[in-house]
């Protein structure tokens, strides 16, 4: 059974991005590329607005093995004349429990170089998901930011459920919730996302709602506020 990713806004970087990734593709080696009209990281956009275009290439092994590298380019405050990076790498293990089931553990991290405003979250995290069929992903990672900032804390736990359901036409609903916590302190934020997924061959389109709760929108400001967001990705 292949373990495949939920929509890129659901969970941390998905679509390059995140914590899930395909359990069985076509070539040991595969690379996308992709447009989005935000990059999304739990709920919270990164940057202030633009098309960001982004790059990825993941290799899988038969045995369960898998490796991405990715980049993003992106809009950063304070003017969209200026472009930022997000750099994302992961490393992990696929298994498959019994017919129905599978189970990843991946170790993953994002840093953006030379970047003060997007410092902040930049992070490394070690993540575990079960997964059924393609219909319910349940997921829990560790994060460790690279920067305590203000807050002075630097550790926290992230919870995921996402939920798919296939559509006539090559369509697929989906719907996710997810929590982070931080460690050591009273902060923590929920948020959402409503999704519609369409996929043609090598050509994936995606359509979502995501929304936060008051905690996120006091701490993170505009950059967690409900939005739509547009993406499309090529892979070959």
């Amino acid at each position: 059974m292949a373990l495949r990713p939920p929509p890129r806004q659901s969970l941390p970087a998905t679509l390059l991005a995140g914590i899930l990734w395909t359990n069985a593709q076509a070539e040991p080696i595969e690379l996308s590329v992709g447009v989005a009209s935000a990059t999304i990281l739990r709920g919270v956009a990164l940057g202030e607005g633009g098309v960001d275009a982004h790059v990825a290439a993941s290799y899988a092994d038969a045995s369960g093995w898998r490796a991405t590298l990715a980049a993003t380019a992106l809009h950063s405050e304070p003017s969209q004349q200026r472009w930022e990076a997000q750099l994302f790498w992961r490393v992990g293990y696929a298994h498959r429990l019994r017919e129905d089931w599978s189970a990843q553990l991946a170790y993953a991290g994002y840093s953006y170089p030379g970047s003060e405003y997007l410092r902040r979250y930049g992070h490394d995290e070690l993540g575990a998901t079960l997964a059924y069929r393609d219909l319910l992903y349940l997921s829990v990672a560790g994060l460790r930011r690279d920067d305590a900032g203000s807050s002075g804390n630097r550790n926290s736990m992230a919870y995921d459920i996402v939920a798919r359901h296939p559509l006539p036409a090559a369509l697929t609903a989906s719907a996710g919730l997810g929590r982070v916590d931080t460690r050591g302190s009273s902060f923590a934020y929920n948020y959402g996302h409503l999704g519609l997924d369409a996929q043609w061959g090598a050509t994936q389109a995606q359509l979502s709602y995501i929304g936060t709760d008051s905690a996120a929108k006091r701490r993170f400001g505009e950059a967690a506020s409900n939005r739509w967001t547009a993406s499309l990705a090529w892979s070959f």
